[in-house]
């Protein structure tokens, strides 16, 4: 029995951390140009963070899906130092434009979105929410 709750509190406190879904959790989505031309930064924030020992930071995982970037959240982990809590980013390739699809994956849930990026100005992402985010 101890081995056990070790395993679950190393687990947890090292590593990332599957939780249900909080309380009033969303996430904003937000985009911004890139540091590259015809790179985009997609970024996620949660509004509500887990309780200690968990982590404080998104644990995700990025994808190419069908031409769809999908950011898949796996759970939770400490940030690295300098690194701002509650936040992930994605760099995505984009033409001029063209919209992509940017889909954010949640415990079961989906919220889709499109981003176009034109030649000048800032990138539109519509629509305005989904089920558990919306533009931040």
């Amino acid at each position: 029995m101890r081995r056990l709750t070790f395993a679950l509190a190393s687990s947890l406190i090292m590593g990332c951390a599957s939780l249900p879904p909080l309380e009033d959790q969303h996430f904003a989505i937000t985009c911004r140009r890139g540091e590259k031309p015809d790179e985009c930064l997609v970024r996620v924030r949660a509004t509500v963070s887990p309780p200690p020992p968990v982590g404080q930071n998104i644990a995700a995982e990025v994808k190419l899906v069908e031409g769809r970037v999908e950011l898949e959240i796996k759970g939770w982990r400490h940030p690295e130092p300098g690194e701002e809590e509650r936040v992930v980013e994605a760099k995505v390739g984009y033409q001029p434009g063209v919209p992509f699809v940017f889909v954010l994956l949640d415990q079961g849930h989906r919220d889709a979105y499109t981003i176009t990026i034109p030649e000048s100005g800032e990138p539109r992402i519509e629509p305005v929410a989904g089920e558990f985010s919306e533009r931040g």
